[in-house]
């Protein structure tokens, strides 16, 4: 579980090669890995959804909007 700026949360759950979210607005979704620099990046074919972690941060951005930001694992 990560808690997130603005009261916001997500749960996710690491499975080989993706990652299973669930989040604070009840969404759900499933992202396979992605090439990352740094960090472990998950997002969607097309981009348009990505979480992306590292050590115990995390933030999603979608559209290339940030909407879940300072996320801490709790």
């Amino acid at each position: 579980m990560y808690q997130c700026r603005d009261g916001k949360s997500v749960y996710a759950v690491y499975v080989e090669g993706a990652v299973k979210l669930e989040l604070s607005d009840l969404r759900a979704r499933t992202l396979p890995q992605t090439v990352a620099g740094s960090g472990a990046r998950y997002a969607t074919l097309n981009g348009d959804f990505v979480f992306w972690s590292k050590g115990d941060t995390a933030f999603i951005q979608e559209n290339n909007i940030l909407t879940f930001t300072d996320c801490i694992r709790s």
